[in-house]
């Protein structure tokens, strides 16, 4: 089920999950993540098993996908591909950045229609360059 944070229960799965991503020396750019960006989760069973950050970028009416993470050994099960679907409904355009070196989010963007537009050497530390990805609805 795809909603808002509803609970303190909530934030810290979102915090578990964000720190096996990423690591406790980030937990400062997720406390910043919460007070600028819209969160939604994914529940299954009544657990957080998945979250994506985002805002929308008033300028061309698109949506930046600003940090997304599924539990890991939850991963491959339709988590993020729902969360995703879940913002198909509110946008004709989502953006994001995401690390070339991750394979499973590369697969699942490209059979969701992204398509690369720009690639940031190193944008991730040395030798791990970022893809910007940018979706867009298909005309009617």
């Amino acid at each position: 089920m795809i909603t808002g944070i509803e609970s303190q229960d909530d934030i810290r799965k979102v915090f578990i999950i964000f720190s096996s991503i990423w690591g406790d020396e980030t937990l400062s750019e997720l406390v910043i993540s919460i007070h600028t960006t819209t969160c939604i989760i994914n529940k299954w069973s009544g657990e957080v098993v998945g979250y994506l950050f985002y805002k929308e970028d008033e300028r061309d009416k698109a949506i930046e996908v600003t940090d997304f993470g599924v539990d890991n050994g939850l991963q491959n099960k339709g988590i993020g591909r729902q969360l995703i679907e879940h913002l198909f409904t509110k946008t004709d355009s989502i953006k994001l950045t995401v690390n070339v070196k991750n394979e499973s989010a590369n697969a699942l963007y490209s059979k969701m229609g992204f398509r690369e537009i720009n690639r940031y050497e190193n944008y991730y530390g040395v030798g791990s360059d970022g893809l910007r990805l940018v979706w867009m609805k298909k005309g009617d």
